[in-house]
């Protein structure tokens, strides 16, 4: 598995990839994908949304609102912001 973060003609994109080999190491099988930066927030914005799927169990909580234990900030190796939940 791996990840590439390049910015070819200064347009920024990831790479993302696994390849899957058989039993006696012989590759397979080579899967990816690659996208703008900007493409991937509506996934975090999704799969953080805690109405639908919590992050934490009701019981550890208490019912406490998730942004009062935290917070966070995506940013990509070059420190370009992805994804930033709305309370800091």
């Amino acid at each position: 598995m791996g990840t590439v973060l390049g910015q070819p003609d200064g347009d920024r994109r990831y790479v993302a990839y696994t390849v899957l080999r058989d039993k006696d190491g012989t590759l397979r099988t080579a899967l990816g994908f690659e996208a703008k930066p900007t493409a991937l927030t509506p996934l975090v914005v999704q799969a953080t949304d805690t109405q639908k799927f919590a992050l934490l169990p009701r019981p550890l909580t208490g019912g406490v609102q998730y942004d009062s234990m935290g917070s966070m900030i995506i940013t990509d190796r070059y420190g370009v912001e992805i994804y930033r939940s709305p309370v800091q």
